[in-house]
């Protein structure tokens, strides 16, 4: 998967104190991206559409994971990684 490294590293330089949120998180390229974060050692934050998915994203490597249709996504990014991230 080329893209989701290009993304991360080469066009964000995501470093390991950085948070990342990937959206669509278990998808075949969200679940790339959650390993490359990994990796780096960036604080990984999943954003799936229920919570259905939420174990497995956690199994795979996501620090948090966020239901998006059943979560008040902004109240739980500031939770999460604090006011203005």
């Amino acid at each position: 998967m080329h893209a989701p490294w290009r993304d991360l590293i080469e066009i964000a330089k995501l470093r390991g104190e950085d948070f990342v949120v990937i959206n669509a998180a278990s998808s075949s390229v969200g679940l790339a991206a959650i390993q490359i974060a990994n990796r780096i050692g960036a604080t990984v934050i999943a954003v799936t559409r229920t919570s259905s998915k939420k174990q497995a994203l956690l199994e795979a490597g996501a620090g948090h994971v966020i239901a998006a249709a059943e979560e008040n996504l902004e109240a739980r990014l500031t939770e999460i990684a604090g006011p203005g991230a």
